[in-house]
Protein backbone atom coordinates (compact mmCIF):
# COMPACT_ATOMS: atom_id res chain seq x y z
CA UNK A 1 0.00 0.00 0.00
CA UNK A 2 1.37 3.39 -0.96
CA UNK A 3 0.95 6.22 1.49
CA UNK A 4 0.82 9.73 0.18
CA UNK A 5 0.94 13.26 1.46
CA UNK A 6 -1.75 15.44 2.94
CA UNK A 7 -4.22 16.49 0.27
CA UNK A 8 -6.79 19.23 0.73
CA UNK A 9 -9.98 18.13 -1.01
CA UNK A 10 -10.65 20.40 -3.94
CA UNK A 11 -7.22 21.90 -3.43
CA UNK A 12 -4.44 21.99 -5.93
CA UNK A 13 -1.77 19.36 -5.57
CA UNK A 14 1.58 18.91 -7.22
CA UNK A 15 1.72 17.11 -10.55
CA UNK A 16 4.10 14.43 -9.24
CA UNK A 17 1.62 13.61 -6.47
CA UNK A 18 -1.19 13.31 -9.02
CA UNK A 19 0.97 11.04 -11.15
CA UNK A 20 1.81 8.89 -8.10
CA UNK A 21 -1.87 8.53 -7.21
CA UNK A 22 -2.92 7.74 -10.77
CA UNK A 23 -0.07 5.24 -11.21
CA UNK A 24 -0.90 3.41 -7.97
CA UNK A 25 -4.60 3.25 -8.77
CA UNK A 26 -4.01 2.13 -12.37
CA UNK A 27 -1.84 -0.74 -11.11
CA UNK A 28 -4.55 -1.79 -8.67
CA UNK A 29 -2.56 -0.65 -5.65
CA UNK A 30 -4.59 1.14 -2.96
CA UNK A 31 -3.38 4.67 -2.28
CA UNK A 32 -3.78 6.40 1.07
CA UNK A 33 -3.68 10.14 1.71
CA UNK A 34 -4.73 12.44 4.52
CA UNK A 35 -7.75 14.56 3.60
CA UNK A 36 -7.57 18.07 4.97
CA UNK A 37 -10.76 19.63 3.64
CA UNK A 38 -14.09 19.72 5.42
CA UNK A 39 -16.40 19.10 2.46
CA UNK A 40 -17.19 15.53 3.59
CA UNK A 41 -17.63 16.28 7.30
CA UNK A 42 -18.74 14.45 9.42
CA UNK A 43 -17.96 11.20 7.55
CA UNK A 44 -14.47 12.44 6.64
CA UNK A 45 -13.30 15.10 9.11
CA UNK A 46 -10.08 16.93 8.29
CA UNK A 47 -7.05 14.76 9.04
CA UNK A 48 -8.75 11.45 8.20
CA UNK A 49 -6.64 8.98 6.24
CA UNK A 50 -8.51 8.02 3.08
CA UNK A 51 -7.70 4.87 1.10
CA UNK A 52 -8.59 4.92 -2.59
CA UNK A 53 -8.81 1.96 -4.96
CA UNK A 54 -9.64 1.77 -8.62
CA UNK A 55 -13.16 1.26 -9.82
CA UNK A 56 -13.54 -1.99 -11.67
CA UNK A 57 -15.75 -2.66 -14.67
CA UNK A 58 -19.13 -1.61 -13.27
CA UNK A 59 -19.77 2.02 -12.36
CA UNK A 60 -19.83 2.73 -8.63
CA UNK A 61 -23.16 2.68 -6.83
CA UNK A 62 -24.88 5.90 -5.85
CA UNK A 63 -23.65 6.93 -2.41
CA UNK A 64 -20.10 5.72 -3.05
CA UNK A 65 -17.42 8.20 -2.05
CA UNK A 66 -15.33 8.80 -5.17
CA UNK A 67 -12.09 10.62 -5.82
CA UNK A 68 -12.07 12.70 -8.98
CA UNK A 69 -9.56 14.95 -10.67
CA UNK A 70 -10.26 18.21 -12.47
CA UNK A 71 -7.83 20.93 -13.44
CA UNK A 72 -5.06 19.76 -11.11
CA UNK A 73 -7.47 19.57 -8.17
CA UNK A 74 -8.51 16.44 -6.32
CA UNK A 75 -12.10 16.02 -5.09
CA UNK A 76 -13.22 13.40 -2.57
CA UNK A 77 -17.02 13.59 -2.71
CA UNK A 78 -20.08 11.33 -2.72
CA UNK A 79 -21.57 10.06 -6.01
CA UNK A 80 -25.14 11.41 -6.16
CA UNK A 81 -26.04 10.83 -9.80
CA UNK A 82 -24.85 9.04 -12.92
CA UNK A 83 -26.00 10.65 -16.16
CA UNK A 84 -26.12 8.54 -19.28
CA UNK A 85 -25.87 10.71 -22.37
CA UNK A 86 -27.12 9.20 -25.65
CA UNK A 87 -24.06 8.35 -27.72
CA UNK A 88 -21.89 10.34 -25.34
CA UNK A 89 -19.79 9.75 -22.26
CA UNK A 90 -21.18 8.76 -18.89
CA UNK A 91 -21.12 11.69 -16.46
CA UNK A 92 -20.70 11.42 -12.70
CA UNK A 93 -22.22 14.02 -10.40
CA UNK A 94 -20.50 14.31 -7.01
CA UNK A 95 -21.27 16.42 -3.95
CA UNK A 96 -19.51 16.97 -0.66
CA UNK A 97 -21.69 15.92 2.29
CA UNK A 98 -21.47 19.41 3.79
CA UNK A 99 -22.17 21.18 0.46
CA UNK A 100 -25.57 22.39 -0.70
CA UNK A 101 -24.89 22.04 -4.39
CA UNK A 102 -23.54 19.33 -6.66
CA UNK A 103 -20.15 19.64 -8.30
CA UNK A 104 -20.09 20.15 -12.05
CA UNK A 105 -20.33 16.66 -13.59
CA UNK A 106 -17.10 14.71 -13.99
CA UNK A 107 -16.37 12.63 -17.07
CA UNK A 108 -15.67 8.94 -16.66
CA UNK A 109 -11.94 9.56 -17.19
CA UNK A 110 -11.88 12.11 -14.36
CA UNK A 111 -12.83 9.54 -11.72
CA UNK A 112 -9.59 8.36 -10.11
CA UNK A 113 -11.13 5.72 -7.84
CA UNK A 114 -13.44 5.02 -4.93
CA UNK A 115 -12.79 5.42 -1.23
CA UNK A 116 -12.61 1.96 0.34
CA UNK A 117 -11.41 2.73 3.87
CA UNK A 118 -11.17 5.57 6.37
CA UNK A 119 -8.76 5.76 9.29
CA UNK A 120 -9.71 7.92 12.25
CA UNK A 121 -6.54 7.78 14.34
CA UNK A 122 -6.12 4.13 15.35
CA UNK A 123 -9.58 3.10 14.06
CA UNK A 124 -9.89 1.87 10.47
CA UNK A 125 -13.32 1.45 8.87
CA UNK A 126 -14.22 -0.05 5.54
CA UNK A 127 -16.58 2.21 3.60
CA UNK A 128 -18.60 -0.90 2.79
CA UNK A 129 -19.79 -1.18 6.42
CA UNK A 130 -23.51 -0.92 7.07
CA UNK A 131 -22.96 2.16 9.27
CA UNK A 132 -21.19 4.21 6.60
CA UNK A 133 -23.54 2.98 3.86
CA UNK A 134 -26.55 4.03 5.96
CA UNK A 135 -24.98 7.43 6.67
CA UNK A 136 -24.37 7.93 2.95
CA UNK A 137 -27.96 7.06 2.11
CA UNK A 138 -29.23 9.47 4.75
CA UNK A 139 -27.04 12.23 3.36
CA UNK A 140 -28.34 11.59 -0.16
CA UNK A 141 -32.00 11.23 0.82
CA UNK A 142 -32.16 14.21 3.20
CA UNK A 143 -29.51 16.68 1.97
CA UNK A 144 -30.99 19.79 3.61
CA UNK A 145 -31.25 18.08 6.99
CA UNK A 146 -27.81 16.53 6.54
CA UNK A 147 -26.27 19.93 5.80
CA UNK A 148 -27.97 21.42 8.86
CA UNK A 149 -26.72 18.51 11.01
CA UNK A 150 -23.24 18.92 9.55
CA UNK A 151 -23.17 22.61 10.37
CA UNK A 152 -24.38 21.91 13.90
CA UNK A 153 -21.67 19.26 14.18
CA UNK A 154 -19.03 21.77 13.09
CA UNK A 155 -20.30 24.32 15.62
CA UNK A 156 -20.31 21.74 18.41
CA UNK A 157 -16.96 20.25 17.45
CA UNK A 158 -15.09 23.57 17.20
CA UNK A 159 -14.92 24.32 20.96
CA UNK A 160 -14.06 20.68 21.70
CA UNK A 161 -11.21 20.71 19.17
CA UNK A 162 -9.95 24.01 20.53
CA UNK A 163 -10.05 22.65 24.10
CA UNK A 164 -8.31 19.42 23.04
CA UNK A 165 -5.49 21.37 21.36
CA UNK A 166 -5.08 23.54 24.48
CA UNK A 167 -4.95 20.41 26.66
CA UNK A 168 -2.31 18.82 24.42
CA UNK A 169 -0.21 22.01 24.58
CA UNK A 170 -0.61 22.13 28.36
CA UNK A 171 0.41 18.47 28.78
CA UNK A 172 3.31 18.98 26.41
CA UNK A 173 4.53 21.99 28.39
CA UNK A 174 4.03 20.19 31.71
CA UNK A 175 6.19 17.29 30.53
CA UNK A 176 9.18 19.44 29.59
CA UNK A 177 12.07 19.55 32.04
CA UNK A 178 11.51 16.00 33.24
CA UNK A 179 13.27 14.25 30.39
CA UNK A 180 16.59 12.50 30.92
CA UNK A 181 19.12 14.03 28.53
Amino acid sequence: KKTGPDVRAGGEIRMEVLELIQDAIARGTPFTFRALGGSMFPIIPGGTEVTVERIDRRPPRLGTICVALRGGRLFCHRLVEIRETPGGPRLYVLRGDSHRFDDEPFGEGDIVGRVTALRYGPVRLSTDTALLAAAGKLWMRFPAQAIAATRLGWMAAWPARKAARALVRLLDLAGHGHEDH
